[in-house]
């Protein structure tokens, strides 16, 4: 009876464990476990020391269940840089939308101007990072003869010149060349309108440098000097006397409007194309265009005839005949008949306005045409007097009129015309 309840003093036999069990808890023994840990296993296995709940473990039971470690425990790979291959990434170029709208970002006085421009002559232009001459150029040029796409277009009413955006540089070029203000460098494809708009022409001429000797930058007359010794001339605006003559000298005084000072000699600088009047007193320089406005004259002549014009054109007077030359440059000939000499009046600077001639008669000169307002053209002959008064409104005003006739609408919806005279 008590072999049927079992042996072992009364204890219940063990059940034996299944061979799945024991392969099973051999696999979770060493999943996790490196290649010396399993080693020692096996090792044990083989000398007959391994046993899991009474069972001898052989090697061949170990064998078995390293055959049932999941793949996904294998030993991870360093991972490693692939080696690069295909072409190197560059962004797309930019619209010219984007190129506008970035150009007018740099000067908000620029406006939108797609044509080509070419560079003329021999020299090479360079690129402006901003359309300022004195900056600093970017190290990029545009060689001669070559053909540029704009963008944009901009007046530079401090130094006189036109500005234009390039679509293919990082930059503006200037219409004039930097080191000389009289030397155009780029033009625009032929039909097209010009590049320098109305409002940007000014009157290049220096009337100082007719008038009085020319002298170098040191003060000193140069050898073939023509033009009077001594002038006496008049301020329209307050005018700094320069300790140089460099518009960006120190200013060692100042001479309000209309006050009148002599000048000996003048000197003209090609880089800004300014004309710089000497002082006999040897005080400075004045300067005779503004620094603000290269198109604002600051000084004037007392006492003289002089507006600014060249030839004379009278009533019934022919004037010279006017034929263009063979060849793709536009150059004009003019044929001038022959003048009889008159006996030049002298000048005393002594005298106030250092003239003693005569007042002319009434004549018309050519020039008329811009100072006369339009509702009373064609011009008629008038004196000095009247025609230097039309002058002073033409240089104040004028340009401002030529500004509001470019927008057609803006003028006549004021009921405005010329020089401010409103229509009734």
């Amino acid at each position: 009876m008590a072999a049927d309840q079992g042996g072992n003093n009364g204890q219940p036999v063990a059940q034996p464990v299944s061979r799945e069990k024991i392969l099973h808890a051999l696999a979770s023994l060493m999943a996790n476990k490196d290649a010396a840990y399993v080693a020692g296993v096996r090792s044990r296995a083989a000398k007959g020391n391994l046993q899991i709940k009474g069972e001898s473990i052989t090697a061949e039971i170990v064998d078995e269940a390293l055959t049932r470690l999941p793949k996904t425990e294998e030993k991870a790979k360093v991972a490693e840089a692939a080696p690069a291959v295909g072409a190197r990434w560059t962004p797309s170029s930019a619209s010219i939308a984007s190129i506008v709208s970035k150009a007018l970002m740099e000067c908000e006085d620029a406006e939108q101007y797609m044509e080509r421009v070419r560079v003329v002559g021999d020299a090479k232009v360079a690129v402006l990072p901003k359309p300022d001459v004195n900056t600093t150029p970017t190290g990029e040029f545009l060689c001669s003869e070559e053909w540029a796409d704009t963008v944009a277009r901009m007046v530079n009413r401090k130094d006189g010149r036109v500005y234009v955006r390039l679509r293919n540089f990082s930059g503006w070029v200037s219409s004039r060349s930097r080191n000389d203000y009289n030397k155009v460098v780029l033009d625009v494809e032929e039909g097209k309108a010009p590049l320098e708009p109305g409002t940007a022409q000014v009157i290049a001429t220096s009337r100082a440098m007719r008038l009085l000797p020319h002298m170098t930058q040191e003060g000193y007359q140069v050898s073939n000097a023509s033009g009077t010794k001594v002038r006496r001339f008049r301020t329209t605006v307050i005018t700094p006397i320069l300790q140089t003559a460099d518009c960006s000298a120190a200013n060692v005084a100042k001479l309000q409007p209309k006050e009148e000072f002599l000048s000996d000699g003048a000197f003209l600088r090609a880089a800004d194309g300014r004309a710089y009047l000497h002082l006999k007193d040897g005080k400075g320089w004045i300067c005779e265009r503004t620094k603000s406005d290269f198109s604002k004259l600051a000084i004037e002549p007392c006492g003289s005839a002089e507006d600014l014009v060249e030839e004379i054109e009278e009533p019934g007077v022919p004037q010279p005949a006017r034929a263009r030359a063979g060849g793709k440059k536009k150059v004009f000939l003019l044929e001038h008949a022959e003048v009889t000499e008159v006996e030049t009046v002298a000048h005393d600077a002594a005298q106030p306005g250092a003239d003693a001639e005569a007042a002319p008669p009434e004549v018309v000169f050519r020039s008329d045409a811009e100072i006369w307002p339009e509702e009373y053209h064609p011009p008629k002959p008038i004196g000095r007097t009247t025609r230097l008064a039309l002058r002073r409104l033409f240089v104040c005003h004028g340009k401002k009129v030529k500004e509001c006739e470019e927008d057609p609408g803006s003028l006549h919806d004021l009921g405005l015309s010329s020089f401010g005279v409103r229509r009734f």
